[in-house]
């Protein structure tokens, strides 16, 4: 219930235990986003915020990893008590969520994000967000699917006609995209913007 602009961050991939994260910049915009107003900016987390990659082969952490599955996860928890005020949503991603539930049938970060965000969903999800009286249908999740060598929003546009959707994101592939056009369709069927984003990666 507010009467001003609110800026939607979607992020993911951050990747955070992983030795080829870009952790200046990942540093640099999580101050830039602390100093802001939690009113003023909201944030949707899509997946993979750690890399969680398990010692399946001797040398795994030598190759992928700064610090162990175990210590990535502490430093996460640390972060989304952090971010807690300026989460919105938030979703699984292969390696926080999806490796830990099929080795170990459960993940601690699956249950960290529901404790963190007003909503958590596994698999994809399709949410009216209210800014003041304006309404936004948003799909998003951290992989759709739908790929194509030629068209890196091919998974958003299957997520589109699926839903017609004012704004389709998704991430996973470590690619940022980005798409607006006025093939979006209102409740009176007439033409309107939509928004297809593809989250990159640090």
């Amino acid at each position: 219930k507010i009467d001003h602009p609110v800026i939607l961050v979607f992020t993911a991939d951050w990747h955070l235990g992983n030795r080829y994260c870009d952790y200046n910049k990942w540093l640099s915009d999580i101050k830039f986003l602390v100093e802001q107003d939690p009113e003023y900016v909201r944030l949707f987390l899509m997946g993979d915020l750690i890399d969680n990659v398990f010692t399946s082969f001797k040398s795994a952490e030598v190759v992928f990893g700064v610090l162990s599955p175990h210590e990535q996860k502490k430093l996460l928890f640390k972060i989304l008590d952090l971010l807690r005020p300026y989460i919105d949503i938030s979703c699984w991603g292969n390696h926080d969520v999806e490796w830990d539930e099929k080795k170990q049938g459960y993940s601690d970060v699956a249950n960290m994000l529901k404790a963190v965000s007003r909503h958590y969903f596994a698999g994809s999800g399709l949410v009216d967000y209210y800014v003041g009286k304006e309404k936004y249908k948003i799909y998003m999740s951290h992989t759709l699917r739908g790929k194509s060598i030629y068209h890196p929003l091919q998974d958003n546009l299957s997520g589109w006609v699926k839903t017609h959707a004012d704004i389709v994101v998704t991430s996973h592939t470590h690619e940022s995209a980005f798409m607006c056009d006025s093939r979006g369709i209102d409740k009176n069927g007439m033409p309107k913007n939509r928004y297809l984003v593809k989250v990159g990666s640090y």
